[in-house]
């Protein structure tokens, strides 16, 4: 059985970062999963059969998403954002010149 997050004090540590967890069925607290979540449903509607779709398919469909604008990334990707934090191999993303709030 795997554990969720069973290492996040390890990671935080690591990382230097913090880790928040979301209440129990409170969809609203976790805003960027849910919006994936919608996302992904437009190539897979809700009771897909999953044991049936390639690599290929998938790595087709996150590299779409992950090249996609966001609004809420100031029209850049996330591909870009990513770029951008940690690009040059550090993890800087606090001082990042993207304009949105972590």
């Amino acid at each position: 059985m795997v554990l969720e997050f069973a290492e996040h004090k390890k990671i935080k540590q690591e990382l230097n970062a913090d880790f928040y967890f979301a209440h129990p069925y409170s969809s609203w607290e976790r805003g960027l999963n849910e919006n994936t979540n919608k996302l992904l449903r437009q190539y897979f509607p809700k009771g897909s059969d999953f044991s049936d779709i390639e690599d290929s398919q998938l790595n087709s469909i996150m590299e779409e998403l992950n090249n996609r604008p966001r609004k809420d990334l100031d029209y850049l990707t996330p591909h870009e954002v990513f770029q951008l934090a940690f690009g040059d191999g550090r993890c800087n993303i606090r001082d990042s010149p993207v304009a949105f709030q972590i």
